[in-house]
């Protein structure tokens, strides 16, 4: 059945493995439909751009990084999400990408045809199922930005973000992170001195040490606590 989804905290996907020449192999939407094509885009690089019209394309990250934002009426950047190796962005359940795509740093993308994608899922019981699953990943992960930044502290936006990025890129007590802190502000709700502020803050009580982009998440459990505290 279409919507029978396991739950979705059990749906992170796993990195990509790689082939003979140690490029990542195609994983999800490749191998789904044969027509994904690999795609190299350069930091910075914008893969669609907001409200450009109908959606052509779905994309699977393979390697790096790719962030989604939208540009408020106001002029302000609001980065709605970070999509990681293993990970799909682009589906546009309304049929139009209402925010840009953009590569966070050097990327590899697996790119298919979205029409040729919804055949497939249309004829396959196992393509319906993991698009829906996509799908609903990225929801679950709206919904609970959403709620973090109506009611979370600073604090709580940072440490909820650590936890998340350290889940999805697979990397437990040390992360890498490839995005700015321009980037972690726009996503978590802050400004970008309030980031600085906050992760000193963690510094200072002992939760993480950082070394430029990389954090070490030296007490993942009082940050977990922080990030649930009810």
């Amino acid at each position: 059945m279409f919507l029978d989804t396991p739950a979705l905290q059990d749906l992170a996907p796993p990195a990509p493995d790689r082939g003979p020449d140690d490029r990542p192999r195609p994983s999800g939407l490749a191998r789904l439909t044969a027509a994904a094509t690999p795609v190299e885009v350069n930091s910075g690089e914008t893969i669609y751009a907001q409200d450009q019209g109908a959606a052509r394309f779905v994309y699977e990250v393979l390697q790096g990084m790719v962030r989604t934002a939208r540009l408020t009426d106001e002029g302000r950047r609001v980065v709605h999400g970070f999509f990681a190796p293993g990970e799909v962005f682009g589906i546009a359940p309304n049929g139009a990408n209402a925010c840009s795509a953009e590569a966070v740093c050097d990327a590899v993308l697996a790119r298919c045809e979205r029409a040729h994608l919804e055949s497939v899922a249309l004829v396959d019981p196992v393509a319906a199922r993991q698009v829906w699953t996509w799908v609903l990943l990225d929801g679950e992960r709206s919904a609970a930005r959403l709620s973090l930044l109506a009611y979370g502290s600073a604090l709580q936006k940072v440490a909820h973000f650590l936890l998340e990025m350290a889940g999805r890129l697979g990397q437990q007590d040390r992360v890498q992170l490839p995005m700015s802190r321009y980037d972690i502000a726009d996503y978590v709700g802050l400004s970008s001195e309030t980031v600085s502020r906050t992760f000193t803050a963690m510094r200072e009580r002992g939760l993480v040490a950082t070394d430029g982009r990389s954090v070490v998440l030296l007490k993942p459990d009082v940050l977990r606590r922080i990030d649930a505290p009810n």
